[in-house]
Parts: C-alpha cells; sequence; structure tokens
C-alpha cells in the first residue's frame, strides 16, 4: 500500500465519521435515543455513500 491510497483511506474515513457525527448530534437534538433509530440509520447509510464516492473521485 503506497501512501496514496492511505491518504484517500484516511480521507474517506474522516469524510464518513463527520457525516455521522453531525447525523447524530441532529438526532439527539430531535430526541432520538434509540441507536437503531432511523436517522442514525440514515446517517450510516449516507456517510458510506459519501465516503465511497469520495474515494472514488480522489482516487482517479
Amino acid at each position: 500500500m503506497n501512501y496514496k491510497e492511505i491518504r484517500n483511506f484516511l480521507v474517506a474515513l474522516v469524510v464518513f465519521l463527520v457525516i455521522v457525527l453531525i447525523f447524530r448530534l441532529i438526532a439527539d437534538l430531535m430526541g432520538e435515543t434509540s441507536p437503531t433509530g432511523p436517522i442514525k440509520i440514515f446517517s450510516w447509510i449516507a456517510g458510506s455513500l459519501v465516503a465511497l464516492e469520495v474515494w472514488e473521485i480522489i482516487s482517479r
């Protein structure tokens, strides 16, 4: 694994974590307490899709 691949992975990971944390904050503000609530599940899906897209874009 070279440095470019490691950097791409770390950028995608940071993007994923930021999206999940933002959605978790929104869910907490809306009073969602369940770890499997719809907002938190949506955050994992949205975060994964965006992180994959970011990875593909910066890997070109």
